[in-house]
């Protein structure tokens, strides 16, 4: 389980991940799509060092380094990342309440930066308060 807060990071050009593409004989998902969510999981493993995946309920910030300026969407970058993370670092993706992404340029230096954080459900609420 984790211990308050982990930290790593993906070398790589983050992949967005789209809505699987439906057609006559079946489905199919970007292999550089599932290339990218197994980076993920695999440094997620390193980080973890053989703990279990938390139960708690989470908060993770994901910092990505991009090759250029085309249009690449937060949220569809962030599910790749999220699914690599599922039963690795937490149970299901369900459990992050609170995501921060960020986006930017940085040809020399690709991949993500991902802090995962257990929250207490009294910081949820402050949170959602303060939103009100």
């Amino acid at each position: 389980m984790i211990n308050e807060r982990i930290a790593f990071e993906v070398h790589g050009t983050p992949v967005p991940k789209q809505s699987f593409r439906y057609h006559k004989g079946g489905g199919h998902q970007d292999p550089r799509v599932e290339a990218w969510t197994e980076l993920v999981a695999w440094a997620a493993k390193e980080a973890m060092a053989g703990a279990e995946p938390t139960t708690d309920i989470v908060s993770v910030t994901i910092a990505f380094m991009v090759p250029d300026n085309r249009r690449r969407d937060l949220d569809n970058l962030a599910k790749g990342v999220l699914d690599g993370m599922n039963n690795i670092v937490f149970l299901d993706d369900t459990q992050v309440h609170i995501l921060h992404l960020t986006k930017q340029k940085c040809p020399e230096n690709l991949g993500c930066l991902v802090e995962v954080g257990i929250i207490e459900r009294e910081v949820i609420t402050a949170h959602r308060m303060e939103i009100i």
